[in-house]
């Protein structure tokens, strides 16, 4: 294997771009390849395939199930704390509370890898600037230090980081299936597909110049054997800059079931996450697919409201997400920010839209970063993949990036067997060195601007 040769980075979402970033720094030379680059549009205009730039983008584990996530969720904080020094990139510090309204309550897997977790007392969560329901009988929850990125900003700043590094960003090799890329002059390509990877992976096996040939049993078979799932999300933004408080601060607030629920008839979560351009209203977790263009999967318990899209259009979200969250924010504003009726007076203030999680169906771990060899053409090619994040793409971004970084150390080096997360030899890379990198690249990036 020429080593010199470029890693293909196949998926130019949060983990592709970020994937990208960090091998190029350490001193690979990448090409990252998408199908859509970061826009400049409104929310409603934007694809739900990318599903990135709908993310609200809280750096903390929702939606996604692995026993690495703690691991995983620190070396991100440690590189978020880094951006967050930077001023323009999108990223920030502020206060986040989980508010609960049903008293049974367990010590959150994440509380390790977050600053200044603790569980909030009686007194503090009677406190009007917590989050709470008005009708709500009592409460219950933690708050903690997060970092927040401003997903449009921070995206965009990303790329343009790729680029002065050296990077190169281009489109879709031929059709855009496996075998198109596997017969380009790489060696080595990760995987950062997201909601296409399964597909993608899979439609390699028709093609006679592909034979997965694994050869050693710690390397995974090319076909994921964990069926894919969707996880559909609806959001409001909101073009309002109007500040609650003093610093800006984000949450995420589960009432009781008879309040709002899912499918399943759980208690289901709303958030309110503060932009400099906008408020970001959500939520909604329905599990289902895509089949033919049509939403074949779980649906909105309750009450829905149907909000015009600016593309002309029209799209329903569920009420709570609107009405919990207004009832929520009049209260934490002491009655400055009253949304319901900022609305009903300017109903374009209101963009409604959907994103797309994808997140594969396994209970043990969702997240696939592990390494495939197989024979193309004769040749050898090692598959790396990173992908199944659910709703923490950003979270997981730079931990599941530092592991792709470690497993291209393996290959690269034959030093070890090349395979994630079972048996396979770590390289002597540490974090705490590439964070260092990427704070003197920053450095330098921002003594050339001035």
């Amino acid at each position: 294997m020429n080593s010199d040769r470029s890693i293909a980075i196949l998926g130019g979402g949060i983990s592709g771009v970020t994937t990208a970033i960090l091998l190029q720094m350490i001193g690979y030379r990448t090409v990252l390849y998408t199908c859509a680059e970061p826009s400049y549009e409104p929310d409603a205009a934007r694809p739900s395939e990318f599903a990135t730039l709908h993310a609200a983008a809280s750096v903390l584990p929702h939606s996604v199930s692995s026993p690495n996530v703690a691991r995983w969720t620190g070396i991100s904080r440690e590189f978020f704390r880094v951006l967050a020094a930077r001023a323009g990139c999108g990223v920030r510090g502020q206060v986040h509370y989980e508010i609960f309204e049903d008293p049974v309550l367990a010590m959150p897997a994440y509380a390790e890898s977050v600053d200044n977790f603790r569980f909030l007392t009686a007194e503090e969560l009677s406190d009007t600037r917590v989050p709470r329901r008005s009708g709500a009988r009592e409460t219950h929850g933690w708050k903690f230090d997060a970092f927040f990125c401003e997903a449009p900003v921070y995206v965009r700043y990303l790329y343009l980081l790729y680029a002065e590094i050296g990077g190169r960003v281009l489109g879709p090799a031929g059709n855009g299936g496996l075998s198109d890329y596997l017969a380009l002059d790489h060696d080595i390509y990760v995987n950062c597909t997201g909601v296409g990877a399964h597909a993608f992976l899979r439609s390699a096996t028709n093609d006679a110049r592909c034979v997965d040939a694994p050869s050693e049993p710690d390397f995974e078979p090319l076909i994921d054997p964990v069926p894919p799932k969707l996880i559909r999300g609806h959001y409001l933004r909101i073009d309002t800059k109007g500040v609650v408080g003093e610093q800006p601060f984000s949450y995420n607030y589960k009432p009781l079931a008879e309040i709002y629920r899912n499918a399943a008839g759980a208690p289901a979560d709303v958030y309110c996450y503060p932009r400099s351009d906008a408020w970001i209203l959500g939520g909604s977790r329905q599990e289902g697919r895509i089949d033919g263009g049509r939403w074949v999967g779980d649906q909105t318990v309750g009450e829905e409201i149907e909000f015009r899209r600016r593309d002309g259009g029209s799209l329903a979200v569920p009420s709570a997400i609107l009405r919990l969250n207004a009832d929520i924010l009049l209260r934490v504003s002491n009655g400055r920010l009253d949304l319901e009726r900022m609305v009903r007076d300017d109903p374009v203030i209101v963009s409604p839209a959907i994103g797309y999680r994808f997140v594969r169906d396994s209970e043990s771990d969702s997240v696939r970063t592990g390494c495939s060899r197989v024979e193309f053409g004769g040749a050898r090619k090692y598959i790396l993949n990173n992908y199944g994040h659910g709703g923490s793409g950003f979270t997981l971004s730079w931990g599941c990036a530092f592991d792709v970084l470690q497993m291209v150390g393996t290959v690269v080096d034959r030093s070890a067997r090349a395979v994630m997360p079972r048996g396979w030899a770590r390289s002597d890379v540490r974090y705490d060195t590439v964070r260092q990198a990427l704070a003197n690249l920053i450095a330098r990036l921002v003594s050339r601007e001035a």
